[in-house]
């Protein structure tokens, strides 16, 4: 009896469903966008973008030039995100792994307030186009990490075990920076950075409950806004827990003091800590 190794169906999946899904949709390289502005203008357009950009008759052109310059930059990653994503689930398809993808191109406000943030230059972003993962469990996001990186034909960059460091505010997940590396005619898209989020599905509920708390007090903690530091509680997942379920209870006291009560009774609401997240 014959067993062929798993990187050898992992190689044909990564193949067959990466063309599948040109087939499919019947796309074309043709149909993806194309860049014709230079490294130099990149750069030029971020540093642009990190500032203030007015809006005027004498300014109006050149801010109109400016985005669409760092438009063009990041919807030259739309190919090799989706390529790399039918690549991943061809793996996922061949290693028998359960779960969800999804790629997704950065908002432009996003890209703002990133530049705004890091030293980087726009050409230097990593995540202008990004693949996830969402599996049943760690196991799964290991299998399909060592399975990943043994078959793909992209460069790795970078790797970030934010699973065993979890970032200050509790965010887990593993992120692999690749450089795109094409093959014929998509060789045009080569060292397109693309960002690939592995996560379990708890870990991505946990994500998804500080985005959203970061919506109801309108911070960015996904960046690091008002976090505390030096809480040795946050190196554990029960203090991340502990330190969300107060995030969302003192805004809902807070709302609740503020008078609005209980809809359709009245009278005002009695809240606690405990009634928040136990």
């Amino acid at each position: 009896m014959n067993v062929r190794p798993l990187e050898n169906d992992c190689e044909a999946e990564i193949s067959t469903g990466a063309d599948a899904w040109m087939r499919d949709s019947g796309l074309t390289m043709a149909d993806f966008p194309a860049f014709g502005y230079t490294k130099k203008q990149v750069v030029r357009a971020g540093d642009a973008l990190r500032g203030e950009l007015l809006w005027s008759d004498d300014s109006k052109e050149k801010t109109q030039e400016i985005f669409r310059i760092a438009y063009a930059w990041r919807d030259s990653h739309v190919y090799p995100m989706y390529r790399m994503r039918h690549e991943m689930l061809g793996i996922m398809r061949a290693g028998r792994l359960r779960g969800l993808t999804v790629a997704r191109l950065k908002r432009m406000p996003s890209i703002r307030k990133k530049l705004t943030r890091i030293p980087a230059k726009l050409n230097q972003i990593q995540d202008l186009g990004g693949c996830r993962a969402i599996l049943p469990s760690i196991a799964d996001v290991n299998s399909l990490r060592t399975s990943y990186l043994h078959s793909s034909r992209h460069q790795l960059r970078e790797e970030n075990n934010y699973i065993e460091s979890p970032k200050l505010g509790g965010y887990r997940s593993y992120h692999i920076i690749m450089n795109f590396a094409g093959n014929g005619a998509d060789e045009v898209y080569n060292g397109r950075r693309i960002e690939i989020q592995l996560r379990s599905r708890l870990q991505h509920s946990w994500a998804t409950a500080v985005e959203a708390a970061g919506l109801l007090r309108r911070e960015d903690l996904k960046a690091g806004e008002e976090i505390p530091t030096g809480c040795d509680c946050l190196t554990s997942c029960l203090g991340s827990l502990r330190w969300l379920r107060d995030v969302l209870s003192r805004h809902i006291c807070r709302r609740i003091r503020q008078g609005l009560g209980n809809p359709g009774t009245g009278r005002k609401a009695q809240c606690s800590f405990e009634e928040v997240g136990s």
